[in-house]
């Protein structure tokens, strides 16, 4: 995504009817989008929206306009979205991020100064959820991880980032993308998570160098990879996940000054109606609408049930209402049903004439005829012929 794109999932959310929260001017939230730009101190405070692992500064002359944001200028930091994301398979869940006040130089040797993601822990952090305030032995996260290779391992001249998987306390593979870097530079991370299957996943990211004054768009670095888990696709279907930020070693400021933190959930409703083409049971129809008259299977459908016995008909097992006589004999025109008495039925045959082929008379009187019925057939067939 560009700056742009990020521009759009803002104004997606601004337009959406279910409001979250409203007090505080510069969060926009849904139950699938956010969009907060922390030119308010107050902000990151709001603990109905965010879940905050330590204590945050507020730079009022930060951000892109100078209008304030966000500073990771302490260390380990965390703050979490509360808001648990769900989706079936097809789901796409985007993540933005704008660092404008940045100090990856040469100067300070430091690991990892910062780390976003999504974690099935929102009392614990992105990077390690195991561990931390509300962390779990059985927690997981997905992360991309930025890397201070400048003058690390013996001064490799760049800024690495990568993705990671971190999966009931261990980690997964990493796959790491260098990009050259000088300290002015404002900074965009745009991070997309994919479900493919029930349990499969492809995430990547693409971070742009916004320039000095925030208007660049050069892509430095991408990356995608493919992962499988269970864990997080059970989340996914369950309670949920989280996106989260938190910073690693702060201690002079590498990478702080948040401007903007962007999160969207796609769930391709293709129909609208909002069950996503994972989860949509009835695909080109309202699912909820439908929710009304059917269940899964008609057989259990309540509301079929009660039609049905309100109108005489068969409800399943034939124990309640059921189709009359007259139900029957008006299945076929001048169908006439013949009642079945001790095993027999009794047929009367009449004989008519006609001159016109039109319009016909009886010929003598009807001819009882007595058919014996086999009870252990479940079906037999009759008919009548000329004999010679």
């Amino acid at each position: 995504m560009n700056k742009k794109t990020i521009t759009s999932i803002s104004s997606l959310a601004a337009l959406s009817a279910a409001m979250i929260s409203s007090a505080y001017a510069g969060i926009t939230e849904t139950s699938k989008t956010l969009d907060v730009n922390f030119n308010d101190a107050a902000d990151h405070t709001n603990d109905t929206t965010f879940k905050l692992l330590g204590a945050f500064a507020h730079n009022p002359t930060g951000g892109i306009a100078g209008d304030g944001a966000l500073d990771f200028n302490g260390n380990y930091r965390a703050i979490n979205w509360k808001q648990a994301l769900t989706g079936g398979i097809g789901t796409t869940i985007t993540q933005s991020i704008v660092f404008t006040n940045n100090n990856l130089a040469n100067t300070y040797d430091q690991n990892v100064p910062f780390m976003m993601g999504f974690t099935n822990n929102v009392e614990s952090h992105v990077a390690n959820p195991t561990t931390g305030g509300g962390g779990t032995p059985t927690s997981d996260a997905f992360q991309l991880q930025i890397f201070n290779s400048l003058t690390a391992n013996d001064g490799l001249g760049n800024i690495s980032t990568t993705l990671r998987p971190f999966i009931d306390g261990a980690n997964g593979e990493q796959k790491y993308s260098n990009f050259a870097y000088t300290g002015t530079n404002m900074l965009q991370f745009d991070l997309t998570l994919t479900r493919t299957g029930t349990d499969t996943f492809d995430w990547g990211y693409v971070v742009t160098d916004l320039g000095v004054d925030g208007a660049g768009s050069t892509e430095v670095s991408s990356n995608t990879q493919s992962f499988t888990s269970a864990d997080f696709g059970a989340s996914l279907d369950g309670d949920g996940i989280y996106a989260g930020l938190r910073s690693g070693n702060q201690a002079s400021g590498l990478v702080s000054g948040l401007d903007q933190w962007s999160v969207n959930v796609d769930d391709g409703d293709t129909d609208g109606d909002g069950v996503g083409d994972g989860d949509d049971v009835h695909p080109g129809f309202n699912d909820a609408l439908l929710a009304t008259y059917l269940n899964d299977t008609w057989v259990n459908a309540t509301n079929l049930d009660t039609w049905l016995t309100a109108n005489n008909y068969s409800v399943g097992d034939g124990s309640t209402g059921g189709l009359t006589e007259q139900d029957l004999i008006d299945l076929r025109v001048g169908s006439t049903l013949i009642a079945v008495s001790d095993g027999s039925a009794t047929v009367s045959l009449q004989m008519e004439e006609s001159q016109d082929l039109g319009s016909w008379s009886d010929l003598g009187a009807a001819v009882p005829f007595t058919v014996t019925l086999d009870p252990s057939d479940d079906s037999q067939f009759f008919r009548v012929k000329l004999a010679d």
